[in-house]
């Protein structure tokens, strides 16, 4: 479904961040169908732990959710970026502070 991608999404770059996921709808005209990749996710090299994935990999998942479920939670509109952000922020610390535990 989701590639993740070994270089680094030029637009990241220029804005700083540590990794993106940039969700797509992709049409194979000579298939006449659509492309099971539905996006792609970047990630700098330094930065590869635990919760920055995690971070990304929800936003992947509420988009699959999104796309494909129809799920009433992940209904996309003007707020959800901030209010998914929020959620995926929070998954980062608690992957983190897991992660600083077991250590």
């Amino acid at each position: 479904m989701y590639e993740v991608v070994s270089s680094f999404h030029p637009q990241a770059q220029e804005d700083d961040y540590m990794a993106i996921t940039c969700p797509f709808e992709k049409y194979i005209p000579d298939k006449d169908e659509m492309d099971p990749c539905i996006g792609h996710i970047y990630f700098t090299d330094e930065c590869l732990g635990a919760g920055l994935v995690s971070h990304e990999l929800l936003h992947a998942a509420l988009n699959v959710e999104r796309r494909f479920h129809d799920n009433p939670n992940c209904i996309l509109d003007d707020e959800i970026g901030e209010k998914e952000e929020r959620v995926a922020y929070l998954l980062t610390h608690f992957v983190d502070q897991f992660i600083e535990l077991i250590d």
